[in-house]
Parts: structure tokens; C-alpha cells; sequence
């Protein structure tokens, strides 16, 4: 599976250099910064995402790095440096080639095998994530890139450690559509919240829109916490998957490495005993058998 690499124009208000880095082209851009390709003579292409956000630019680039660099680098951009200009705070991530972002994928398309396959390998780049002792936060498309059996999951502006959960905060910040119902008020946050924006993902791509799509923002956060996803398109099992995942209660979902397990193509076949059986029997999933 490969993503079409549609890239936003170049814009006059682009700037030339950021820090020690030449920028070639623009990227993409979003609500808190703009990302370009750009190269310096030690580092080669690399990846510039820069804040629009003069005040709390550099500490959230500054954390940014630190959350990428505890992550296996296979399952992300690795990081390479961070600092701040007259053009503002910036971060420097390795340049993955032929990825682009899910984004850009025509949803409601995709073919039964691709979906099981994209599961499982957003699935594996989620559980890393966690292994590193991180919650993401922000599991949307636009963060996640994708070539053949590889998915890298980016951008850490809103991501926490999950040693470091309080009780109860009042700090709440989330992508409307990809959101968990903890993440609506003030409640800890575990990596569970992860794993519903990895059911959210995947009942978009399957069936073109999310899972809880309705009009104000009201509704949709009234929707997301106590309503029923609405799920079309996914094969036999894995929307079974996709609606634990969406489970309103965190302690209800399964984690993101059983999603990947669950998902992987190669394991198709469901041998009693075996991981994907407990599984199956645990969320009572019918899972398809291999011809």
C-alpha cells in the first residue's frame, strides 16, 4: 500500500532557512505548525516541523524530542534535533522515504486484506509507543504514515508518560473524531486512549467516515460517551476488534500489542490454544479462517 504524496504549495511567507537548515519544500501544515523538507551539509534531507506558537513553541518542541527519542525509531521519525530562530521553534526528525500520511488514503476503499494489514501495523507502532512508557494522545491519520506493511506513528506535541499520570487533571487537549471518552474531561489518561483512536482510524478507512460522526461539537462529545459506533465496511472479526477497541470503558479495551497479534495477517488461522484463540474467546470475536 502506498500513499499518494500530495504536497501543499510553497508559500511566500515559507521561509528560506530554519536555523542551520535549508528548506526545499513544503510538507503539509496543520492548527499548530507547518513541516517542510529541508537539509543541512551534516544531516542530509530531514523533516523541519515549525511552531506557529511563539510562546510555548520551544517547550513544546522540547518535549516533543524527548517523548520521539524513547521510541523504537522503526516505529517512528526518529528525532534528530530541536532549537528556535527568528523564524521560531522548530524540530528535526529523519525523513522517511515513500511514506505518506493515512490522511491522504481514500477512505471507504480499501480492500478487506489491506485493512487487516494496516490494522495490525498501526496496531505494532502504537504498542512500541506504549512499551517506551508513552501515551500518544493523538492517533489520527495525519500521523500516521504508512508504505506496504510499515505504519510510523509522529508527532508527540500532546503525548504523556505513563508513569506521570495524576489523579485527575483539568489539562485536556484531543483531536475531535479520533478522541477517547477520558480524554473529553478531567480523568487520567492510561494507553488505552490509544487503542479507541486506533478503532476510530480504522472505522474510517473502512467505512469512509468515523465511527461518531455527528453535527456540534456538543454532539459529538455526548456521542463519543455514551452512544453506539456505527461500523461499516470492516471484514468479518476485525469489526468485532474495531468495537472492543471502542469500548467506553478503558479497562474494557485490549491492549495495543493484542491488536496486532490479532490483526497480523499470518496468524490468520486460528489455532486452538494459541494467542489469537484466547483472544477470540476473551472479546468474543469470530475471527475469519484461512481458506
Amino acid at each position: 500500500m502506498a500513499i499518494g504524496a500530495a504536497v501543499p504549495p510553497q508559500r511566500t511567507d515559507d521561509p528560506e532557512r530554519i536555523g542551520p537548515y535549508a528548506v526545499l519544500e513544503r510538507l503539509g501544515h496543520g492548527g499548530a505548525a507547518r513541516v517542510f523538507r529541508a537539509e543541512s551539509p551534516r544531516t542530509g534531507p530531514v523533516a523541519v516541523k515549525l511552531m506557529h506558537d511563539p510562546n510555548f513553541g520551544l517547550r513544546a518542541v522540547t518535549n516533543e524530542f524527548h517523548f520521539a527519542s524513547l521510541v523504537d525509531p522503526q516505529f517512528t521519525a526518529a528525532p534528530v534535533a530541536f532549537g528556535e530562530d527568528v523564524a521560531g521553534a522548530y524540530l528535526v526528525t529523519s525523513l522517511i522515504p515513500r511514506h505518506g500520511p493515512l490522511s491522504r488514503a481514500r477512505r471507504g476503499s480499501f480492500p478487506a486484506a489491506d485493512l487487516w494489514r494496516i490494522g495490525a501495523a498501526a496496531a505494532r507502532a502504537i504498542a512500541a509507543v506504549h512499551e517506551a512508557g508513552v501515551i500518544h494522545c493523538d492517533v489520527k491519520p495525519s500521523n500516521l504514515l504508512a508504505y506496504g506493511n510499515s505504519v510510523r506513528l509522529i508527532d508527540f506535541g500532546i503525548s504523556r508518560l505513563i508513569a506521570d499520570q495524576p489523579r485527575t487533571t483539568s489539562f485536556v487537549h484531543f483531536s475531535r473524531g479520533w478522541a477517547a471518552p477520558e480524554q473529553l474531561g478531567p480523568h487520567p489518561l492510561t494507553p488505552a486512549v490509544d487503542v479507541f483512536s486506533w478503532g476510530c482510524l480504522m472505522a474510517s478507512l473502512a467505512g469512509g467516515s468515523g465511527p461518531f460522526q455527528v453535527g456540534t461539537d456538543e454532539e459529538w462529545v455526548e456521542s463519543v460517551r455514551v452512544g453506539e459506533p456505527e461500523l461499516t465496511g470492516l471484514p468479518l472479526g476485525l469489526d468485532q476488534l474495531v468495537r472492543a477497541a471502542l469500548a467506553a470503558d478503558p479497562q474494557a479495551r485490549p491492549s495495543a500489542a493484542d491488536l496486532a497479534e490479532a490483526c497480523d495477517v499470518p496468524q490468520r488461522i486460528v489455532v486452538p490454544g494459541s494467542p489469537r484463540a484466547r483472544f477470540a474467546r476473551d472479546w468474543d470475536v469470530a475471527m475469519p479462517m484461512a481458506a
